[in-house]
């Protein structure tokens, strides 16, 4: 069982991050993966691939961060694609829900993040905040060929299937769990066999279910796999089972990291 999307290097984990890996060994996570925001947080990345063998990292700069992105960013990026953890760049994107003021800035700053991965063959992970159409618009200009995964889609049926053609899967975590979310449940219903990842956004994206006093960790995955069996009608182990083959389609590198 793998969490396509977490965020294990924040410091609120610091206090319990060894006893909570643990506890994911036992409840059957496989793998997880960790995106990076901005450069000043990779070698904390770094670490904590140290201390698991099951954890995969892509390293990118977050439209969310962009007062902390400098020039140089890139070229240490280019440089760590090389590190054998590294699956992916991500997360990388655009944010028009907070950040709009810097729109302009955070599409250059994209650009140059899928040229690269677009020169080095790899995928990448992409935050689309209010944006999902401008980013297939952006991801069809550049002709980027590589696919990887839209974390928290929330989209349509028809923006869900323009991001399957240019060979996306879709990420899904507690957002489904949330009856008003009533346009997304019926879309992740209705998208074809292996076209959705799960993820949990730890500690972020809380599903419905978890206590206000409880933490959201990669822990909650089976749970989220759940929801989504419910809502397609299918077998827990089949939705597991799908996610865990979309994730190794989406993001190749994977396999060598959850053997």
């Amino acid at each position: 069982m793998i969490d396509s999307h977490c965020h294990l290097d924040f410091e609120i984990f610091d206090t319990y991050r060894a006893e909570l890996l643990a506890r994911m060994r036992a409840a059957g996570i496989t793998g997880y993966i960790i995106p990076g925001v901005k450069a000043d947080t990779w070698s904390r990345l770094l670490e904590v691939v140290e201390q698991d063998s099951q954890c995969a990292l892509a390293l990118g700069l977050h439209p969310a961060f962009m007062e902390d992105h400098r020039s140089a960013d890139l070229l240490q990026l280019e440089q760590s694609l090389n590190h054998p953890s590294v699956v992916a760049i991500g997360e990388i994107g655009l944010n028009r829900l907070h950040h709009s003021e810097d729109l302009s800035a955070q599409k250059e700053i994209l650009n140059q993040q899928l040229t690269l991965a677009k020169e080095q063959g790899v995928p990448v992970i992409l935050h689309a905040r209010q944006s999902l159409d401008e980013l297939i618009g952006i991801v069809r200009k550049l002709g980027f060929s590589n696919g990887g995964i839209v974390h928290a889609f929330s989209g349509s049926e028809q923006q869900a299937e323009q991001w399957l053609k240019l060979g996306f899967k879709l990420g899904v975590g507690g957002a489904i769990t949330h009856p008003r979310a009533v346009r997304l449940r019926r879309v992740v219903a209705k998208l074809s066999t292996g076209s959705i990842v799960l993820e949990t956004d730890s500690p972020d994206m809380r599903p419905s279910f978890l206590p206000k006093n409880c933490e959201n960790t990669p822990l909650v995955i089976p749970l989220i796999a759940s929801v989504l069996a419910s809502l397609r009608g299918e077998g827990w182990q089949e939705v597991v089972e799908q996610s865990d083959k979309a994730v190794l389609e989406a993001l190749p590198r994977c396999a060598e990291r959850f053997r």
